[in-house]
């Protein structure tokens, strides 16, 4: 019999997640299964370090299984006997699962950006599944449903890992590429047969370089703070990935033939042969291009460095730009950006870049705090017709962030706006990018130069 060993932790001091609900379903899809017999599926809720060791003494695992919070780097929260967070650090617990990798087969690490520790527990286990940034509760629950569905069906590993981000997918829900995965590739089906087939890129005999074919920012939980003061540890899974569409300008092309040559002839056949109906916008959804990551077009411009000290950040801008200090109280704006030709205009600039600093009461995870943003956005008397197109993890001034692009209609114009936000001590970095949308596309490459410049200085 297949034991598999669920441990939970969810905190008081930190966000609620539901993770009942994810262990029901878990149950369901055993309840389901032709072979439940063969499977032993076993709980244990607010898991404290030393529940942890005695659990994977008493019961030896084949699969362990983890929901809950994460911090990054530092490791994963657990529970004091207070109730309130305890960190395992990453190495503690990599050398705590080493004494069982005789016996576990799979680690399942369902938490906040967790890829740091499935790469250290990857060194004794075969199996690791982690989370690279933010995930929603809904995802992470669905991408558990869909693994679990195929593990009790007897599917391989590798399987099991592509029918829970399919069933994402399936789901409406744009984070499928979150769930990262760790395979060796001689490694066996749980029921002892061989991968899938040799067309598998997880398959020992498949001449894949790398397990997916390029998988892009796969990405639970925002940055984030405790209760008690402890930065980063990720509250709600709370982020949207588009599916294969991640923010930041990324290819989703075979990286052996994504490389800016192709671009520069791909361009040029763009704009000679108009009467076939290439167009930019139309070449970038046809190519998949999605917008937020390394810059495809990158602008031929100077920049200049603009810093401010009260704020700490610094940004670069073109240098024939101009800006303009705001430091508005009410909506938080610091400073705006803007072709030269636009600030002399009568009426209101075509396009800008906007900074805003916003000092927060008390600590929020960025989750909620977009969550916030977003139905203030819906609220905005002067908006109609406000439409969301994308939203998800990415970084900002190298740190974790989360971006929106939606239109609106505003004083009988139509807009297209891009934002990305993200948080530190207590202080909200956001800048935007707003264009009239027959402009978007034409200053979208030096709008996202600018977002990748953007650095805060000071100590975290």
């Amino acid at each position: 019999m297949k034991k598999i060993l669920i441990l939970s932790a969810n905190p008081i001091n930190t966000n609620k997640l539901r993770l009942s609900e994810e262990i029901r379903e878990i149950r369901v899809a055993l309840e389901r299964a032709q072979n439940r017999k063969a499977f032993e599926l076993i709980t244990r809720e607010a898991v404290r370090i030393d529940d942890l060791r005695r659990a994977l003494l008493e019961n030896n695992p084949e699969i362990v299984h983890f929901s809950g919070h994460g911090t990054g780097t530092d490791g994963l929260a657990l529970e004091n006997d207070f109730g309130t967070a305890q960190i395992v650090s990453t190495e503690s617990l990599s050398n705590l699962l080493k004494s069982f990798k005789k016996i576990i087969n799979c680690v399942l690490l369902n938490a906040c950006y967790s890829e740091t520790q499935a790469e250290a527990i990857y060194q004794h286990i075969n199996c690791v599944i982690g989370m690279k940034t933010p995930i929603h509760d809904n995802a992470a629950i669905n991408f558990s449903k869909g693994f679990y569905d195929a593990i009790f069906a007897g599917r391989s590993y590798a399987d099991a890992f592509e029918l829970g981000r399919n069933n994402i997918e399936l789901n409406n829900i744009l984070e499928s590429n979150v769930p990262i995965i760790k395979l060796r590739r001689d490694f066996k089906k749980i029921f002892e047969s061989t991968l899938s087939s040799p067309d598998d890129p997880l398959h020992p005999d498949s001449e894949s370089k790398s397990p997916f074919t390029p998988p892009l920012i796969q990405q639970r939980v925002d940055s984030a703070e405790l209760g008690g003061g402890m930065q980063g540890t990720q509250g709600n899974r709370n982020t949207q990935i588009q599916g294969n569409r991640n923010f930041i300008l990324s290819f989703h092309i075979h990286e052996r033939v994504y490389r800016r040559w192709l671009l520069l002839l791909l361009v040029p056949l763009l704009v000679g042969f108009p009467a076939l109906g290439f167009t930019l916008p139309k070449l970038r959804e046809r190519l998949k291009i999605a917008l937020f990551d390394k810059e495809l077009f990158r602008p031929f411009v100077n920049l200049l460095p603009y810093k401010d000290s009260i704020h700490n950040f610094v940004v670069q801008y073109p240098n024939n730009w101009v800006y303009e200090k705001d430091d508005n109280p009410i909506t938080h704006e610091v400073v705006s950006f803007m072709p030269a030709s636009e600030a002399e205009a009568i009426r209101s600039p075509q396009l800008e870049v906007i900074i805003t600093c916003e000092n927060l009461s008390e600590p929020i995870t960025l989750s909620n705090y977009i969550d916030q943003f977003i139905n203030q956005l819906k609220k905005t008397k002067n908006f109609q017709a406000f439409k969301l197109l994308k939203q998800g993890a990415t970084t900002f001034a190298k740190r974790p962030a989360y971006g929106l692009i939606y239109t609106v209609t505003s004083e009988g114009r139509n807009w297209e706006i891009m934002e990305v936000a993200t948080i530190k001590n207590l202080q909200v970095y956001l800048i935007t990018y707003k264009a009239e949308v027959s402009q978007y596309d034409t200053y979208g490459a030096i709008a996202h130069t600018m977002i990748h410049s953007f650095e805060i200085f000071g100590q975290d």
